[in-house]
């Protein structure tokens, strides 16, 4: 019995294995993860953080965040070094920079320095109304948008610390958000964190000072649209491979490209499109105009910076980062996603699909456990009945002995010489 029971159980373990490999292997590439974040410790926070696992071990986070204290800025070495970096987009319409009143010169720097310190001049001047603002993302973990080793929300022990292995000094120390004038916030970017491990982890915001504001709990979304994409010339290694994630009117997407012009350093200020990596509004690939323009509707164009920042040296790369485009995110099927190359030409296109591959492998792995589960439980409930169906024949012909005098005289005379 035991014998039977094993061997059908290792049955049913073959047959489902065999039946989702498939599903592994797609699962394998990129892996989409949402969590709700929810308000901590009194406060007003509300929204939603992303997290793609990508195929090189790198991963994208982003997200869209509102109730957050106003006007906060992250300031980084890569802001600082990108003289064309628009701030604007953090202060409304007023610039940091302008031609005439800069924050930043040559000759009056609030920072100071390789370690960029901070100018006492500039924070001692009263008039200056980005003194407050500007510096507010300092502090430890100030403005900070990471994921959490822990498990829970309830409290710091359940959050844990920074997820990170094998890695000397703390990723996710750079990763912060930018905040408008009313507390909104979208976020998008990579880091590497030695793990893809994030199913089932916290994913907790910080406010300016440090403090812990939001948590989540990461859970797989199934809810993407993807797409494979080919060249548009007749450049054969051109390829590339993208998911998005929808967070109403955001939406969130990386992907990696492979092909494109090895080394190139991308600045999209100078050049249109230049390394872009955009949904567009057409309906299919083959021409420009079935490809159409930017797919948006706000009032400007938020795709003009979207894109990948460079490329190494066999010409791939990775590219993400969360959009507002005023559209509902899950109005984008169907819709061609195009990445650009360096000089802005359009490289690689594929229309954007619904993910029912792989929701139809999770759908299989249950329907093929579900179908075997009834098979060994049929097959078991067979065996059970026909050894039943074999005993009550014996005991039937053992009973219609008994009843046989001349088979009792044979069974005792048996008996006897047993005896």
């Amino acid at each position: 019995m035991s014998h039977f029971l094993k061997i059908s159980a290792l049955v049913a373990s073959v047959v489902t294995k065999a039946v989702v490999i498939d599903a592994n292997a797609f699962k394998a590439e990129m892996n989409a993860f949402t969590a709700n974040i929810e308000p901590i410790n009194g406060n007003s926070i509300s929204g939603t953080a992303v997290v793609i696992t990508m195929a090189d071990g790198s991963l994208f986070y982003g997200g869209a965040l509102s109730g957050l204290e106003p006007n906060l800025f992250k300031l980084n070495n890569d802001n600082l070094a990108d003289d064309d970096y628009d701030y604007s987009d953090n202060y409304d319409d007023d610039a940091i920079f302008d031609e005439d009143d800069a924050i930043f010169d040559d000759d009056d720097a609030i920072f100071d320095g390789d370690n960029f310190d901070v100018d006492d001049e500039f924070l001692n001047d009263d008039d200056n109304t980005y003194s407050k603002s500007i510096l507010n993302c300092m502090a430890e973990n100030g403005c900070g948008f990471h994921i959490h080793s822990g498990k829970g929300c309830e409290d710091s022990t359940a959050q844990g610390g920074h997820l990170y292995e094998n890695l000397a000094d703390d990723p996710w120390q750079t990763a912060k958000y930018s905040s408008d004038g009313n507390g909104k916030a979208v976020v998008g970017d990579f880091i590497r964190i030695g793990t893809t491990n994030v199913a089932g982890r916290a994913f907790v915001v910080h406010a300016a000072d440090g403090s812990r504001i939001g948590c989540g709990i990461l859970k797989e979304d199934l809810n993407v649209l993807t797409s494979s994409m080919t060249s548009l010339s007749d450049k054969a290694a051109q390829s590339g491979g993208v998911m998005t994630v929808g967070l109403g009117k955001t939406t969130c997407f990386a992907g990696s490209a492979s092909g494109l012009s090895a080394n190139s350093i991308c600045n999209p200020t100078d050049t249109a499109n230049g390394c872009g990596a955009h949904i567009h509004s057409g309906t299919a690939c083959d021409t420009k105009e079935t490809q159409s323009g930017h797919w948006f509707e706000t009032t400007d164009d938020p795709w003009k910076l979207v894109g990948y920042t460079k490329t190494d040296e066999n010409g791939q790369a990775n590219f993400g980062d969360c959009v507002f485009t005023g559209a509902l995110a899950s109005e984008a099927l169907s819709k061609p996603f195009i990445v650009h190359e360096q000089d802005g030409s359009r490289a690689i296109c594929g229309l954007l699909k619904s993910n029912t591959s792989k929701n139809l492998h999770h759908a299989m792995e249950f329907y093929i456990f579900f179908i075997v589960s009834i098979m060994v439980f049929l097959l078991f409930t067979w065996h059970i009945n026909s050894r039943t169906r074999c005993l009550n024949a014996r005991l039937k012909e053992n009973n219609n002995r008994d009843k046989d005098p001349e088979d009792v005289q044979k069974t005792k005379e048996n008996d006897h010489e047993l005896l």
